[in-house]
Order: structure tokens, then C-alpha cells, then sequence
């Protein structure tokens, strides 16, 4: 009603800008000339796939392709620890016959959850492919999104079980994973924001949601003219720049003088992972358009 002509939300109930709510009609039929953005869900489509409001943009960020980078990075990490990192300084399980786990603990079993998961599963199973070795995933997908001990539970489970490395995509609860990880000295992964240095040294890497990226694209789309000509769901890929993993500055502070050639090849064969997924010649499932997943595809993770 103030006349805004864009108007970005960042909302998760989004019935009453597409559906309408106590007998009102959608915020989006009584603003027609109003284009409202939303991230992070599609929810302007009908039960057949077609577009519902004209004025209605969802933002989907291409995590699955920055989870298949933490994921690949996992495994490279996990198989050379004792290279990269100061024995002192860690407690790490270093034993081949029983470290090769990777965690992932999820708020719901939705697909806006599995998108996280099942990339990062695709990304540890092409580097275990590369080592021949093989990789368990234990993962939970019901822990919600407010209680950090569910997080610190499942990471220590993981952790007794042999595993180094937890996954977090669950809100609150990733503070106790990312709390467990330094307690036990051991190391987890975090998700939307830059959070390595939350408990540095511990937290590996966080995947990004880069939020500035469609906002600058869409208000310029918006100042040029051509915001009507840009598809109602808009998914922003890693060559966008809207997605990745850290910059690893922060854990590469804690690799050993001994470690860097090692951590430097890490990266480079991080950097050919990243290259063959933005060139296309590296397609990785995405859970949150819909499009499935068979875990007996992965050959080197069960």
C-alpha cells in the first residue's frame, strides 16, 4: 500500500501473498503492478507446475553444488589429516578402518533439506571414487530447527562412531554441532552465511546463500526495464557467485608448515570440481526442483 514496486521478503508463510488469507484476496492480486520476490521455496506454482501470480519471482540458490564442493573437500581432508593438521591440537580419529564417515543432520526430510544433503553425498562420493575408498553416511533428518543439543548429540554419535566431520543444515541446532566439533576437536561444516570463524579451526567450511547476488540482479533488471522478462523462478548457480563454500582462509590458518603442498593440491583439485560443475560436465542432483535421488547410485557411498 506504500507503492513499492519491488519488494523483497524473506518470509517462510507465503499463503498470504499467493493464496490470501481471511478472506482477502493474495497480495499479489491486489498488487498487480508490484513484483514481489521470495527465496528459498516455489511457492507461486499450482499442483500441475504452472505459474499461479505473474508478479511473484522465487529465488532458489543452487546449494546442491556448493554442498557436492564441501562434500568432495570432506573426504580429501578426512583421508590426509595427519598431513594438514597439528596431532596436538586435535583429537581426531586417524584410523582408515574406521574414520571413513561423514555426518549430515538436517531440520526436516524436505526437499529444501535433501538438497543440501544429497549434493554433499555426490561431492564425498566422486573424491572417494578418486582415492578408491569408500564412505558410510549417517545422517538425521527430523532434528528441527531450534535445539542445539539435538545438534551436539548427533555430532558426538558420529564422532564416536569413527566419523571427523559433520554437515549442519538445521538452523539453531547447528550451534551444537559447530559447539561439539571444538569441544571433541574435530570439525564440522556450516550452512547461508559465512560462519567459520564461529568456532575457528573447527568449522571446516560453511556453504553459502550469497543474498546481495539476486538482489543486485533483480534491482538492476527492475532500474533497466527488463525485471518482466526474467522467469518466476530464478535459480542462481555457483558461476553466479549466489552460492559456494568459503574462502578456507580461516581453517587454512590451522594447517600445519608440513600440510601446505598438500592443502594446495586440495584446492586445486577442489577449484577442477568446481570448473566441471559450471562447465556442465559435472551435473549434480537438485532435491529442491523436484528431482530425484537414488543413494544406490553413489558407488563409493552407502
Amino acid at each position: 500500500s506504500g507503492g513499492a514496486k519491488l519488494i523483497f521478503s524473506l518470509e517462510y508463510d507465503f499463503d498470504a501473498l499467493v493464496k490470501g488469507v481471511g478472506g482477502e484476496k493474495p497480495l499479489a492480486e491486489q498488487f498487480p503492478n508490484t513484483t514481489f520476490v521470495v527465496f528459498n521455496a516455489q511457492p507461486n506454482v499450482d499442483d500441475a507446475g504452472n505459474t499461479i501470480h505473474d508478479n511473484v519471482i522465487s529465488v532458489l540458490f543452487n546449494v546442491h553444488e556448493s554442498s557436492y564442493l564441501a562434500g568432495y573437500l570432506s573426504v580429501y581432508v578426512n583421508e590426509n589429516l595427519t598431513t594438514l593438521f597439528d596431532a596436538d591440537a586435535y583429537n581426531f580419529n586417524t584410523d582408515s578402518n574406521t574414520n571413513r564417515i561423514l555426518g549430515f543432520i538436517g531440520g526436516t526430510a524436505s526437499d529444501g533439506i535433501t538438497v543440501f544433503s544429497t549434493g554433499y553425498y555426490e561431492g564425498a562420493n566422486a573424491a572417494a571414487k578418486e582415492l578408491d575408498v569408500t564412505y558410510q553416511a549417517i545422517e538425521k533428518l527430523d532434528a528441527g530447527f531450534a535445539d542445539g543439543a539435538v545438534g551436539s548429540s548427533f555430532t558426538q554419535s558420529v564422532y564416536t562412531a569413527g566419523g571427523n566431520i559433520v554437515y549442519a543444515c538445521a538452523g539453531n541446532v547447528g550451534t551444537g554441532v559447530t559447539s561439539k566439533s571444538a569441544d571433541a576437536k574435530r570439525l564440522s561444516i556450516e550452512v547461508d552465511a559465512n560462519k567459520d570463524d564461529i568456532r575457528p579451526g573447527n568449522v571446516m567450511t560453511s556453504v553459502l546463500k550469497n543474498t546481495n547476488v539476486p538482489v543486485t540482479d533483480l534491482v538492476k533488471r527492475y532500474k533497466d526495464g527488463s525485471l518482466g522478462d526474467v522467469d518466476a523462478i530464478m535459480n542462481y548457480t555457483l558461476e553466479s557467485g549466489a552460492t559456494d563454500i568459503t574462502d578456507l582462509a580461516t581453517i587454512e590458518g590451522y594447517i600445519t608448515e608440513e600440510g601446505k603442498a598438500t592443502w594446495d593440491n586440495i584446492l586445486e583439485k577442489l577449484e577442477v570440481a568446481k570448473n566441471k560443475i559450471e562447465d556442465g560436465s559435472v551435473v549434480v542432483t537438485n532435491r529442491q526442483i523436484g528431482e530425484s535421488f537414488d543413494p544406490a547410485s553413489l558407488s563409493n557411498v552407502t
